[in-house]
């Protein structure tokens, strides 16, 4: 059972180091996004300085590793109780963001964590039917975005939304949910100098209008 643990723990580890807004960066724009904007390699800065389709690939990079290594977590243990396969699932998605937000591949300077953490959400959406985490995430990020033109604020609320949704939709298991609020506590951490902006009024507000 060991080698198991850790081999979703790697697993998971090394699929987040599969920087989405990196990578795509240097594949099509001979660029490291970390040289550009707020210096984050996360999907809002790679949004803000490139924007089109390739965002897309970003997004469906950074959530997809989550989704994988959990799955990663469900193949090692899918012959154990299901409280084991849920909390190896947890593992493997919690790692893959860690992976993401200190990625040992590109120098410890990753993203923070938002879309990866939203991609364990959307594992446990589709393959144990758990919707009710997912939606209420992705309402709070959108009313919240929505009503003040910060991504940084929703991405906040969404982080203290997140460990809530974990112990209301799901069984109580007590290592996924501790993993929810150490991953939510992480990426409120990663935005402490979002959040002292907010409060002065500096904050970049989100626009689709591209720069003159």
């Amino acid at each position: 059972m060991i080698w198991r643990i850790i081999a979703v723990i790697l697993a998971g580890y090394a699929l987040g180091n599969l920087n989405g807004a990196i990578i795509t960066s240097r594949l099509f724009h001979n660029e490291d996004v970390r040289e550009k904007g707020s210096g984050n390699a996360g999907l809002t800065n790679f949004f803000r300085n490139y924007g089109g389709l390739d965002t897309l690939i970003v997004l469906a990079t950074d959530a997809g590793k989550a989704i994988l290594a959990c799955a990663v977590g469900l193949w090692l243990f899918r012959d154990f109780d299901p409280t084991f396969v849920h909390s190896a699932e947890m593992i493997g998605g919690a790692m893959a963001v860690i992976g993401h937000i200190f990625p040992l591949a590109w120098s410890l300077r990753g993203g923070k964590g938002i879309m990866t953490c939203a991609g364990i959400t959307l594992y446990f959406a589709f393959v144990h039917g758990i919707w009710g985490m997912f939606l209420v995430c992705l309402c709070v990020f959108v009313l919240a975005v929505v009503l003040s033109k910060y991504v940084s604020l929703g991405s906040i609320l969404d982080a203290l939304a997140y460990p809530f949704t974990f112990w209301i939709f799901m069984p109580p298991e007590h290592l996924v949910h501790i993993l929810a609020a150490c991953l939510a506590a992480l990426a409120i951490f990663m935005h402490r100098g979002n959040i002292v902006r907010i409060f002065k009024g500096t904050e970049r507000k989100l626009t689709f209008r591209k720069k003159p």
